[in-house]
């Protein structure tokens, strides 16, 4: 356990109902909340080996009422509310 820890990821902002964002994390990252922090800022936090491999994780952002991506294999992830809208995150699998 000793080499794991939990890391911070902002969400960007966008106006689309439908969006996708890349972050580079660890292999086997486990996303434990999706939220606003203090500031107000939508963030991901990660529970992550710091010993495994550096990888990117792709993540998309789906509005209340916006369409998946009919191409990609997703996996629900968390719900959170900015802007007076309902955002869905899914992680690409």
């Amino acid at each position: 356990m000793a080499n794991k820890t939990i890391f911070k990821e902002y969400i960007p902002d966008m106006l689309d109902l439908n969006h996708c964002f890349t972050v580079e994390t660890r292999k086997r990252a486990k996303v434990l909340f999706v939220g606003q922090d203090p500031d107000g800022e939508s963030a991901i936090w990660m529970e992550v080996d710091r010993e495994a491999k550096i990888i990117e994780k792709v993540f998309h952002v789906i509005g209340t009422s916006g369409s998946f991506p009919d191409d990609k294999r997703v996996r629900y992830v968390g719900t959170y509310i900015k802007a007076s809208i309902v955002w869905h995150l899914y992680e690409e699998v």
